[in-house]
């Protein structure tokens, strides 16, 4: 019952008998405003179309119908229009039904199921609204004559659409429709235009709750209210001065007839005030209206069956700003197919400015024109004043209004911005940039505005058909570091994509989206010399060539076509960059695998809060990859070009064809899978006919063709294939290994009957060809050198031939261990070794090993050990070094290879014990350990705390040292260290702890749990840190602490100043954090010791402070995204 006789009236013919041409006509002509596209059909020979709505694509169709059975009528109209016309798969229902929600997801469910896409569902309900203001199409299809009764069910404006489920409008708005039904008296909304103050009335009127005010005649009213008996009545839009009035007026009416009715009303945030006072309301009669998270928001887009693209739910978020109404304009809007204007901001300019009440003069729209001007960072109120030669108070007076309207707001105390920031470069054009009418923007260019922001906006002007010279544009960026101005400037048109290209070379990174998209013949060279690290150099800000030209490559969602077109221009640029001064193998490689790489790799923002990322990984379709494989016999012919150095790369792509399950979770299909492996098969074998294919490429080739199980014919070396080749796929693994073993050492075998130059010439070969194929899975080459050491009689030959060819120290080391039994031979060659730099961590690791070493050797390798490096995993090697090398090294000069070294003594067998004759130095070692190198501390922090846990004595010197230096230390090993002390120790190291070397958790990892001693420190201690124990998280520990300083003569006013944490550790919001504190506040506030009620009121003033910070902070990041 909406006490509506008019409204009620059209539902109720509605329900009854329609003619359904008649309804056809009338819905074509009532929904031609909602799709201006929209084209007539008549006859009967329509192919299921009852209307046709134009648009890039093709035409869709409008479906009418006044049955009941609306699936099968739709089904059949649609299944009709399929098979008869070409067009997007696509409809719009009109129906005299009413259609509720869980109909509404049937009729989506059963569209979907034939490959359609409802757009819109206009019903009964709608179609009512717009029968209700059409006076001519309600006479002809209805019968009813009349105009709407003073008292309306429907406000003024028109907020029909038919693009949203019910209540859908009214999402975050459940709690603001609760406080509407259930608060008496009368009642104000407040909020900014879009907020949805009007869908919320309108909710409530069809509740039949309210109605609403469209006669300004107050003789007409009061028939009205004498016959409907409204139990309220709402007044849109009472910012409006004569709206106003007219609340005033029902009011007095109310009065002076004795009506029952309450006033519900809605205005702007500027009016509240007036309002307020004139109708004379309390705090609890007024509501704001907030705006509302991104995530509210994007439910509401969604629906209206708007679920994608990203870019563009991103696009409707940003726009909407948090407001309803403003994401109901901007669905709308997409409905009726004018994305484009939807992203020049052009619907929302005209919904926010020019079809508002915001009556905006010249002056206002040269104001509201500055500060947007400013972008993100705004403009100060002062600089635009003096701009357009106004007092500040001028200005303050048009902000008013503008703020009013939604349509400005503060950065900081000083500065405004336009919102949502899709007005600035269309306000922006329409006064500065518009023709010979402009105003002269030169007194805008002021110091305090952003360059970068400045930049944004004009490019956004000159991207919307603003009159804006492109030297302009490249004056305000050309000073600009920002990666997004430069990628912004290049989307701008094709001249501002040419001229960054020719001027602008070192930033063809940051710009390359935009360049890539105009001219990818042009930008990928460069990119590419780039790449190499040669011809351009790279901003330091600039994202990698690397990743530009793969994210154009692989692209978001593109169609197959363009991911196949993009991969045929990258390689016929490769083709010719092959042929430059500045051609590399590398990138030629890196190219080349971007060609044939069958999957992506995407990482998006999901629209919403921001917070979430989606990680894409899958496969490019059965046609994509029939189309790519086609490119391969050109890739070959660059491939032959390349060392075999920088085939790893394509390595990988190939067993990407040959494995095509890698990169997806779900099947492709046989047929996909058996092109892929086919075409794979056949990569392979051109790979093994290439020129730089030597055995240690046949390897690799053979290693993918065993894991694809398929055969690819070639000569293997089986010597290599023992040492380098992978192990079957398939087999017993632990079985190969063992008969790799055993073949290894007949190897061995046969390797030590050979000349020391024949046999080290072959297997350094062997090593070469390995090491160009970077990507080798396996090197068991230094398992045959250990064995043949073990069966020559004599290394030192075989010594001297691989340090003459300068094999690794990984071959060199078995011969030389073994030839510590030739000590007088292995003196005179190691300290030739150790001149050798390739040699040096050999030598150290053998000599420190050597019983009664050369006294010089050993004093040259000790104090290398620093340039060395890893020292404690050279010396954990060791069972134990001789006593006279670790006497040498506790001595060191540099403190870190004494701490580890007297680390290593404890740590290896026997663990745990220090040998007596080097305990003293051992100790002193031990008490000087710092964090002075994050690698070094890593290596001994642990050991460290195991060691100091079971000594009180060498604890307290440690720790006493560590205080007095002040140095940083992990709180593990200071808490391990604690543990071993006695309270009397505990506090003597408290008491050392002054201003200067006072430290919050070494102070809890000493006090533990003998809280007693907090009296004694009290008592004692450092005015400066006395009570700093006590700036922790308030609890039990906090309280019985505090308890003490108050007895030990601190104030109450004193406790109060430290009860706040110095610090947090927490999962989730802050907000939450904060508030997490309060049940402990307010216990402190009800403790029956009067003492602690200030520190309690202290800390419940720093909780809401704080909260209150932060829940503003979270609360922006949700509306407007992080």
């Amino acid at each position: 019952m909406n006490r509506d006789p008019l409204y009620d009236a059209i539902l109720e013919r509605l329900a009854g008998e329609i003619d359904g041409a008649l309804f056809q006509d009338c819905a074509q002509a009532l929904l031609q405003e909602a799709y201006p596209s929209l084209a007539v059909m008549h006859g009967a020979d329509d192919a299921g179309l009852d209307g046709a709505i134009g648009t890039s694509e093709g035409a869709y169709p409008l479906i009418c119908t006044v049955s009941d059975r609306l699936p099968d009528n739709f089904r059949r109209n649609t299944l009709r229009n399929l098979e008869e016309r070409k067009g997007p798969r696509k409809a719009v229902l009109a129906t005299t039904t009413k259609v509720s929600n869980r109909q509404r997801r049937n009729l989506e469910a059963g569209a979907r199921e034939l490959g359609v896409q409802i757009v819109n569902i206009h019903d009964r309900l709608d179609f009512a609204a717009r029968l209700y203001r059409d006076r001519t199409w309600r006479l002809k299809l209805l019968g009813l004559s009349g105009e709407p009764p003073s008292l309306s069910a429907l406000p003024l404006r028109s907020r029909t659409g038919g693009t949203l489920k019910t209540g859908a409008a009214l999402r975050g708005r459940e709690d603001e429709l609760r406080w509407l039904r259930t608060t008496p008296g009368d009642l104000l909304l407040v909020g900014q235009p879009g907020a949805g103050k009007t869908y919320l009335h309108q909710s409530l009127a069809a509740e039949g709750r309210c109605l609403f005010a469209i006669d300004q005649n107050l003789g007409r009213l009061a028939d009205a209210v004498r016959e409907q008996k409204p139990l309220a009545i709402v007044v849109d839009d009472v910012h409006i001065e004569a709206n106003l009035e007219l609340l005033e007026s029902l009011s007095r009416l109310r009065i002076e007839l004795d009506f029952q009715f309450t006033l519900h009303a809605n205005c702007w945030p500027g009016a509240e005030r007036r309002v307020v006072a004139r109708m004379r309301l309390s705090d609890g009669q007024v509501r704001r209206l907030e705006r509302l998270p991104r995530t509210t928001i994007l439910e509401l887009i969604q629906d209206a069956d708007i679920v994608g693209p990203d870019e563009l739910l991103h696009l409707l978020l940003a726009q909407a700003d948090g407001k309803p109404g403003l994401a109901r304009v901007l669905i709308d809007a997409c409905k009726r197919h004018e994305l484009g204007r939807v992203w020049t901001g052009e619907i929302l300019a005209d919904y926010l400015i020019e079809g508002r009440d915001l009556r905006l003069d010249e002056q206002d729209r040269c104001i509201l024109a500055a500060f947007a001007m400013g972008g993100e960072h705004g403009h100060s109120m002062k600089a635009v004043a003096s701009a357009l030669q106004l007092t500040e108070m001028a200005v303050r007076a048009s902000v008013t209004n503008l703020d009013a309207g939604g349509v400005i707001e503060e950065v900081t105390e000083d500065r405004l911005q336009v919102r949502p920031a899709a007005l600035r470069p269309i306000i922006v054009r329409d006064v500065f940039f518009s023709g010979p009418r402009s105003i002269d923007h030169s007194p805008f260019w002021t110091s305090d505005l952003s360059p970068s922001e400045v930049a944004h906006v004009l490019m956004g002007v000159a991207q919307r058909g603003g009159n804006i010279q492109t030297t302009l544009l490249e004056d305000r960026v050309k000073h600009c570091i920002e990666p997004g101005v430069w990628e912004h400037f290049s989307w701008v048109s094709k001249a501002t994509a040419r001229l960054i290209l020719d001027r602008y070379p070192k930033r063809v990174c940051m710009a390359a989206p935009g360049l890539l998209h105009h001219d990818p013949e042009r930008t990928l060279p460069i990119l590419l010399d780039v790449h190499a690290k040669r011809g351009v150099p790279m901003c330091n800000q600039s994202p990698s060539a690397e990743s530009r030209v793969t994210e154009w490559v692989q692209g978001d969602d593109l169609d197959d076509r363009v991911t196949v077109e993009r991969r045929r221009t990258l390689l016929g640029v490769l083709e010719h960059w092959m042929d430059t001064v500045n051609a590399d193998p590398d990138t030629l490689a890196w190219g080349l695998k971007l060609v044939l790489y069958p999957g992506f790799d995407r990482t998006r923002l999901k629209p919403g809060n921001g917070r979430e990322l989606v990680i894409t990984r899958g496969h490019i379709s059965a046609d994509e990859c029939a189309s790519v494989q086609q490119l391969w016999p050109r890739v070959v012919l660059l491939l032959k070009r390349i060392s075999r150095s920088s085939l790893g790369p394509i390595l990988r792509v190939v067993q990407r064809w040959c494995h095509p399950d890698v990169l997806t979770t779900t099947s492709l299909g046989e047929s996909a899978n058996t092109l892929m492996s086919t075409a794979g098969i056949r990569m392979l074998f051109d790979l093994s006919t290439l020129p730089q294919a030597n055995r240690a490429l046949r390897s690799r080739i053979a290693s993918i063709a065993s894991w694809a199980h398929c055969d690819v014919q070639m000569k293997l070396d089986p010597v290599y294939e023992l040492l380098y080749g992978d192990r079957h796929h398939g087999d017993d693994l632990e079985k190969q290994d063992a008969e790799r073993s055993c073949a290894i050492r007949e190897l061995a075998e046969t390797y030590a009957g050979k000349t020391p130059n024949e046999a080290v010439t072959q297997l350094l070969d062997m090593e070469d060809d390995a090491k160009e194929m970077a990507d080798s899975p396996t090197n068991r080459q230094w398992l045959l050198h250990g064995e043949i050491s073990r069966i020559l009689p004599d290394p030192f030959s075989w010594i001297d031939t691989l340090i003459s060819k300068n094999a690794p120290a990984s071959f060199v080391q078995p011969y030389i261990e073994r030839a510590t039994g030739f000590r007088p031979r292995l003196d005179v060659l190691l300290p030739q070794l150790f001149a050798m730099p390739e040699y040096r961590r050999l030598v150290a690791e053998i000599v420190l090993g050597l019983e009664q070493p050369a006294n010089s050797l050993l004093t040259d390798v000790v104090d290398a050990l620093p340039a060395i490096g890893n020292v404690y995993q050279m010396l954990e090697r060791f069972r134990r070094l001789p006593a006279s090398t670790m006497v040498r090294l506790l001595s060191h000069s540099e403190r870190s290879i004494r701490v580890i070294s007297a680390i290593a003594e404890w740590s290896v067998p026997p663990r745990g014990e220090v040998r007596p004759e080097l305990l003293s130095a051992w100790r002193e070692a031990i008490v000087l350990a710092r964090n002075e190198d994050s690698y070094y501390w890593n290596n001994v922090s642990y050991r460290l705390g195991e060691i100091l846990k079971v000594d009180p004595s060498l604890s307290y010197e440690w720790l006493a040292s560590t205080i007095s230096e002040g140095h940083p230390v992990d709180t593990m090993t200071v808490q391990l260290a604690s543990t071993a002390l006695a309270p009397q120790q505990r506090l003597e190291l408290l008491l050392k702890m002054d201003r200067k070397a006072y430290h919050d958790e070494w102070f809890d990892c000493l006090l533990g749990d003998q809280l007693s001693l907090y009296a004694q420190w009290l008592q004692a201690a450092d005015d400066s840190v006395r009570l700093r124990p006590l700036n922790r998280r308030v609890g039990e520990r906090w309280k019985k602490m505090a308890l003490m300083a108050l007895d030990a003569g601190v104030t109450s006013t004193e406790l109060a100043s430290h009860c706040t944490p110095n610090f947090h550790s927490m999962i989730g919001p802050f907000s939450e954090c904060y508030r997490s504190h309060i049940p402990a506040y307010e216990a402190l506030c009800a403790d029956p010791d009067e003492r602690l009620h200030a520190a309690g009121r202290e800390g419940l003033q720093w909780v809401r402070w704080n909260e209150e910070r932060e829940l503003a902070s979270e609360r922006r990041a949700e509306i407007y995204g992080r």
